[in-house]
């Protein structure tokens, strides 16, 4: 095998003919590449669409479009990654959809948690002279911030930034796919630099979350804030962190190319893919269980 070969074979993602013309050809990996995936997607739809009855059934007209939204990101999440796993140039792109989806429906939280309290002015009110801290992961430590009282400025605050997230992200990402379409090399020098704009707009977005949720959940326990966060939340980390660590792990497992057709980087990507079907479900199993009943006890 030559030097390019060699190279294919590792970091080579084929066509979408190739690919199949390979798995057509091996009746076991067909099982284990096409069928798994199609099976986790029907198992996260399934209960997607007890979730859907449910929110249907116990949420009040006001909070039952942020309810279906936030229970919607498991099955879009998961059949994308299906359509990674079968067309594997789509990969970044899929990716990229996923984490869209994400930031657009992650507002969906912010604005359910609103709805509950009845607006920002309502819960002022409510908490009265209350201290509000900026003191929240993930930068809870590393920058010296005081105590005041909650007030309007807070929340403008944090609302800005929440809602940078889905702004900066759809740029960036739209630029990325852009140059993935057009230069795969250069993509792959280029998106170093991304990194740590991606990095910062995600930390960013966490810590007005986590300042959001800290506020309200002490009045509004039985609404299960904290647990409805994690359970969104959750799909970032299963998207993105996750993924780095398993291809981390994979670089020590998965070393043979058997064929150009199904290279190391192919078999990478579909057991990154599968894991994250497995825990979307997973976390839908657990949303169910949350949005039951949406307005607690």
């Amino acid at each position: 095998m030559n030097y390019i070969a060699e190279l294919d074979c590792i970091n080579g993602l084929p066509s979408v003919s190739v690919f199949w013309n390979f798995l057509l050809a091996e009746k076991i990996r067909i099982l284990l590449i096409f069928f798994i995936p199609i099976l986790l997607s029907l198992l996260t739809l399934w209960i997607y669409s007890i979730n859907l009855k449910n929110v249907m059934k116990n949420c009040p007209i006001n909070i039952r479009i942020n309810c279906i939204s936030l229970v919607s990101i498991y099955p879009f999440v998961s059949i994308f990654s299906m359509i990674a796993i079968s067309v594997p140039r789509t990969y970044f792109f899929n990716d990229s959809v996923g984490h869209i989806a994400f930031m657009v429906i992650s507002w969906q939280f912010y604005r359910l948690c609103m709805i509950y309290v009845d607006g920002e002015s309502s819960f002022i009110e409510i908490a009265n002279d209350t201290s509000f801290t900026l003191k929240a992961p993930p930068f809870c430590c590393c920058l010296p911030l005081k105590r005041s009282s909650i007030s309007k400025k807070n929340f403008i605050f944090m609302k800005f930034l929440i809602i940078q997230m889905p702004f900066t992200h759809i740029a960036m990402f739209l630029v990325l796919n852009i140059i993935y379409i057009e230069d795969i090399q250069a993509f792959d020098n280029l998106i170093l630099y991304f990194i740590p704009f991606i990095a910062i707009t995600v930390f960013s977005g966490m810590w007005g979350y986590n300042l959001v949720v800290r506020t309200l959940s002490p009045y509004y326990s039985s609404l299960k804030l904290i647990q409805k966060y994690f359970a969104f939340q959750l799909v970032l980390f299963y998207c993105k962190i996750l993924p780095i660590i398993l291809n981390f792990i994979m670089k020590k497992i998965i070393t043979t190319c058997e064929d150009p057709a199904f290279t190391i980087l192919v078999k990478r990507h579909t057991v990154i893919q599968i894991h994250v079907q497995i825990q979307m479900f997973i976390l839908s199993v657990w949303a169910m269980n949350l949005y039951k009943n949406p307005m607690g006890n």
